[in-house]
């Protein structure tokens, strides 16, 4: 149990003294809710779902409990970060507060990861003394090296949070020449395809690159 602060006693010989103290009964706060699937609606179990209390899982039916939950000081109203986490998925948080004796329902809906964004790319003719030399293209965690006839992909590119559009920098190297990068935008399914290849002058110093959207 709480106690309320101690208050300091000062005895006197001969007298008695006579001090009441109450008690305050420790009170807690419940959280429960619902995880589903937010593109199927399905309840996902075994997701952990939990805050700076602890985590639980969700059952077969996608429902989680927390049991009751200590709150602050003297049965204060109690904030904190709820979250929710699971393999594949982008995770949630949202802010809650706890108030004694009640129960806050949150329910989640997780998105899953989406990981097929593509770059199909080709190296347009190179100068013949760099046809031997390795070439190759990186960006984001993807990194390829052409095949004989100049082309190369980076394929199963994360994309941006909850599977939002983010710019991805592309940068083609070969040995004996200057990198060339390209900022590129990838989203969720997108087959982005691109060409490096010399200036109208042919100077591969100052390479140019096309980018065609699909």
């Amino acid at each position: 149990m709480d106690h309320a602060p101690t208050p300091t006693l000062c005895f006197l010989s001969g007298q008695t003294t006579t001090q009441d103290v109450r008690v305050l009964r420790q009170r807690y706060g419940y959280v429960t809710g619902t995880v589903r699937d937010a593109a199927s609606q399905a309840v996902m179990p075994d997701v952990e779902v939990g805050g700076w209390w602890k985590s639980v899982e969700t059952d077969k039916d996608g429902r989680y409990s927390s049991g009751p939950v200590t709150l602050l000081g003297t049965n204060q109203p109690t904030p904190f970060r709820h979250s929710c986490y699971h393999q594949g998925y982008w995770n949630v948080s949202t802010n809650i507060t706890l108030n004694p004796d009640q129960t806050n329902i949150v329910d989640f809906e997780l998105i899953k990861i989406c990981t097929g964004a593509n770059v199909l790319e080709r190296w347009s003719t190179p100068p013949p003394s760099n046809r031997s030399r390795a070439r190759g293209v990186w960006g984001g965690s993807g990194s390829s090296l052409t095949d004989a006839n100049g082309h190369f992909a980076l394929t199963s590119l994360t994309v941006g949070e909850n599977n939002s559009p983010i710019a991805l920098t592309l940068t083609a190297s070969a040995a004996g020449f200057e990198d060339q990068s390209k900022t590129i935008t990838i989203f969720c399914g997108a087959n982005v395809r691109t060409e490096f290849g010399p200036t109208a002058n042919g100077d591969w110093r100052y390479r140019r690159l096309r980018e065609l959207t699909s």
